[in-house]
């Protein structure tokens, strides 16, 4: 049988186009995944994870992984996010308390779980001493009064007579922190709520006893007397602490109460 001259070059040329188009293609698939591949390479090289709150907290809660949710943040923002906690960070903070108030959608940080010594103010107190808060007298309360200034503490006491006396109660205390004491009215129809000016001072164990005897025992609110913070000098209580004339009269108090 004799082949047909005239076909023969046709065919066989195309048969090479079909391979080289096959192999086209095969190239494009391989370099579309190649594309691919660097595409995503780039978009998670680009990105990083930040943690943010799904919902907000407050002091003395706990971290859960519901609180948090991980959002992709392109690298050019890292910067504004340099404080946040990350994903080698987020395991070792589960269950830690929050020591700071914060909203939802807040980025996740060191800071929600630690206060500074300034903010820290237990951190403050020398450990053999105790941090109490008095009620004040705002009539008498010093305009320029601001914590680190020494005053002198007075309040008024019925003594045995059944007048109110006068008596100095602490001599050159210093002043550590201003304040509101918020007090209920229990007795009241309508249960008000009442706010005190107040100062904390740094006092022993057996003074901040004596004190919350002493403030139960007032017939009004401790006043201040500022002072001169060179003026060391104790002339009304030699042995400095708290009056013993003060003890003395709230212990004829209680005994007056106990004989009633």
């Amino acid at each position: 049988m004799t082949q047909n001259p005239s076909t023969t070059p046709a065919t066989a040329g195309g048969t090479r186009l079909v391979v080289v188009a096959v192999v086209l293609a095969l190239a494009a698939v391989v370099l579309v995944n190649l594309y691919i591949e660097v595409v995503r390479r780039q978009a998670t090289e680009d990105t990083f994870t930040v943690f943010f709150l799904t919902q907000s907290v407050r002091p003395m809660e706990k971290l859960t992984k519901d609180k948090v949710r991980a959002e992709q943040v392109p690298r050019r923002f890292e910067g504004a996010f340099k404080n946040s906690i990350g994903e080698d960070g987020l395991e070792s903070r589960m269950g830690e308390t929050f020591q700071r108030a914060a909203a939802t959608g807040q980025p996740l940080t060191p800071d929600l779980f630690a206060l500074s010594a300034v903010e820290r103010e237990d951190a403050t107190i020398n450990p053999a001493m105790r941090r109490v808060p008095l009620r004040v007298n705002s009539k008498t309360l010093p305009g320029s009064l601001r914590p680190g200034m020494y005053v002198d503490i007075a309040a008024p006491f019925i003594n045995a007579q059944g007048t109110v006396q006068v008596l100095m109660v602490m001599e050159r205390a210093q002043v550590r922190a201003m304040g509101q004491m918020s007090i209920a009215d229990d007795n009241s129809a309508q249960r008000r709520i009442t706010n005190y000016p107040t100062i904390e001072i740094d006092v022993t164990p057996d003074e901040a006893l004596a004190l919350s005897e002493i403030q139960r025992r007032t017939a009004g609110d401790f006043e201040l007397y500022l002072r001169n913070p060179a003026d060391s000098g104790a002339p009304m209580i030699e042995a400095g602490g708290i009056n013993p004339q003060v003890l003395q009269v709230i212990g004829q108090q209680q005994i007056q109460k106990q004989s009633n």
